[in-house]
């Protein structure tokens, strides 16, 4: 009896080991590649990982993940004949993704192995920002990179300078002055007073901490005047510690 489950069990183990040498079996062409460089502008860069299917059997790619959302897979849904190939097509979006980067894909089928990661590498060069993209905060016709002078943490035995630069989208020279007289503890400059069209201005406030005579976090506001015209709506902010 005991020869008897011997024999059955020795025959069990030589048809699973018979089965896995007969399976499926993948087999890449290459399990990496490098993108290079590309530009966060261009888009999505695809790349096609080829397979063959070394096994006797059909093989059968169940599923593709990946190691980031910013990595797309498509792989072939009908099962791979023996000795025929197929691809994993990988979508890589550059999107914010600025500098090196090293993404995996992992490719399960019933092939042997059953598991294969794959991966892709290169370097994003950065999106360009157009001038309207840096310049975007309105004050009439002018744009603003930003409207607020961030300070941070003073002391009172110093003083503190920041620039604010700005762009005149209009079709005239405006003349620029700042709305300041009621603040003796700033002093702001204008550089130049009259910003032709698509010329570039500066404003550059100076700030005593010693004459605003305050402590913890403080606010304040100034306004601008384009051609003596007050623009009130769209104060210049202030903050410090």
């Amino acid at each position: 009896m005991k020869k008897i489950i011997l024999s059955a069990l020795l025959l069990c183990f030589v048809s699973v080991l018979f089965a896995q040498q007969d399976g499926a079996k993948i087999s890449f062409t290459s399990p990496k590649y490098n993108f290079g460089t590309i530009k966060e502008d261009d888009g999505v860069a695809y790349y096609e990982f080829e397979f063959n299917n070394t096994g006797a059997n059909p093989l059968i790619v169940q599923r593709v993940s990946t190691s980031c959302g910013c990595t797309s897979p498509e792989w072939p849904k009908e099962p791979i004949a023996p000795n025929k190939t197929g691809k994993i097509k990988v979508g890589f979006n550059p999107k914010n993704m600025n500098g090196p980067f090293s993404k995996t894909i992992s490719v399960y089928s019933n092939a042997d192995p059953n598991v294969v990661v794959l991966q892709i590498t290169g370097t994003v060069t950065p999106h360009e920002k157009t001038i309207d993209e840096i310049y975007k905060i309105p004050v009439g016709d002018l744009r603003f990179e930003r409207n607020h002078f961030a300070l941070g943490r003073m002391f009172l035995n110093q003083t503190y300078t920041e620039t604010l630069k700005f762009i005149n989208k209009g079709t005239n020279p405006i003349k620029v002055t700042a709305n300041n007289k009621n603040l003796e503890y700033i002093t702001v400059v204008i550089n130049p007073q009259v910003v032709n069209p698509n010329d570039f201005g500066s404003i550059v406030l100076t700030y005593n901490p010693k004459l605003r005579n305050d402590w913890g976090f403080v606010v304040d506001r100034f306004s601008l005047s384009l051609d003596d015209k007050s623009m009130n709506n769209s104060p210049i902010t202030i903050t410090g510690s």
